[in-house]
């Protein structure tokens, strides 16, 4: 009875939560099964919000093909997010769960600001069963469990093969796969797209088979990202007037980076300059073109998704590869027929050791 819920719940950093926004693909669907609950605590904006808790089972009849945003099922089937302080005592939780008739419930701390205002942080969640697991002094395993104990870490270990789903999930790989692959319509687009607009790639004009299988070996990124405080992903340097959603960097000023970026759907925002002057591109806009080229590339601006987004990433030596294939392709052709090829390989020579633009972001629009 001594105890309280702080002693025994499951402490934020190792809770699995889902977006209110989050679309309800194939991929979040997978990761939903993976984790292995049964209730999921929703949020909607600041990650401290939470708004409702999601019943998986209540996703039984939901097609990913739909990707039906997770907001849509929580107005049929939402269940309100109930809440307990963290210094509440377990006798008096195991008789909250009771009256609520709830099986989960989310624990809070009370604080006072710097200006003296009160607030509430989530700090974690606390279910019947871990009541349950104090009382009797041991930990319930029941068939989907994957941890003893979500804190510690401590894995299941199982005896029956079959009850291991690692095997049967792979089964659905190939289907994520397919999601991230590139059709050959985009393909094509894209292909037409980055010979005609983008320098580096001015080179693979008169040879498409291997620009196209440049792009087909390229890494397609789908970015579901979650909703922050506009202050709070750009460390405090923007002004945090509005909520927006923001998924993590995929350029930060003066870090390393090697790769090339194509938005092909969603918009990506730009931090550049010492006034952290911001800008938006949309679809079909490139960055980090120099990544291509220069020996060690560092950004000089700061790149973040906005909402959902679609990006084709090309790396240096992906990029380098294909420059090498092309190259042994034009020297054998200029060897077959010299005077035929000489004007083609000396414009490969030309556009291979052209130096980046200037500009390292490009927005055609």
């Amino acid at each position: 009875k001594s105890k309280t819920v702080r002693e025994v719940m499951t402490t934020i950093d190792k809770v699995f939560m889902l977006s209110v926004n989050r679309k309800l693909d194939f991929e979040t669907m997978m990761e939903i099964y993976r984790s292995g609950f049964t209730r999921v605590p929703v949020y909607e904006g600041d990650p401290n919000n939470f708004v409702a808790m999601l019943f998986v089972k209540d996703l039984i009849m939901v097609d990913p093909d739909d990707e039906m945003e997770l907001e849509t099922i929580l107005n049929f089937r939402g269940r309100n997010a109930e809440f307990v302080e963290q210094n509440t005592r377990l006798d008096v939780v195991f008789h909250t769960f009771r009256e609520r008739m709830m099986h989960i419930l989310l624990v809070y701390r009370t604080y006072t600001d710097q200006e003296g205002k009160e607030g509430k942080q989530t700090t974690g969640i606390i279910t019947l069963e871990d009541v349950l697991e104090e009382l009797i002094q041991g930990e319930i395993v029941d068939e989907t469990d994957h941890y003893e104990d979500m804190n510690v870490g401590t894995l299941v270990q199982r005896k029956d093969r079959h009850r291991d789903i690692a095997a049967f999930l792979q089964l659905f790989d190939h289907k994520i796969k397919i999601m991230r692959e590139l059709t050959k319509e985009e393909i094509h687009a894209i292909c037409s797209y980055l010979s005609n607009n983008v320098r580096e790639f001015y080179v693979f004009r008169s040879a498409e088979t291997i620009l196209k299988r440049l792009i087909f070996t390229s890494d397609v990124e789908k970015v579901e990202v979650v909703d922050r405080q506009h202050s709070d992903q750009l460390d405090g340097n923007v002004n945090g007037s509005s909520v927006r959603a923001f998924g993590e960097p995929i350029y930060q000023r003066g870090v390393p980076n090697e790769l090339f970026t194509l938005v092909l759907q969603g918009k990506v925002l730009i931090v550049a300059g010492g006034e952290e002057f911001e800008l938006e591109l949309g679809p079909w806009s490139v960055l980090g073109n120099k990544a291509l080229t220069q020996p060690s590339y560092l950004p000089d601006f700061c790149a973040y998704p906005i909402g959902s987004c679609r990006l084709v990433r090309i790396s240096k030596s992906q990029y380098e590869a294909a420059i090498n294939v092309l190259s042994a392709r034009m020297k054998e052709g200029a060897r077959q027929s010299p005077r035929a090829n000489s004007s083609q390989d000396d414009s490969f020579h030309t556009v291979q050791g052209h130096r980046a633009s200037t500009f390292d972001v490009e927005n055609p629009h």
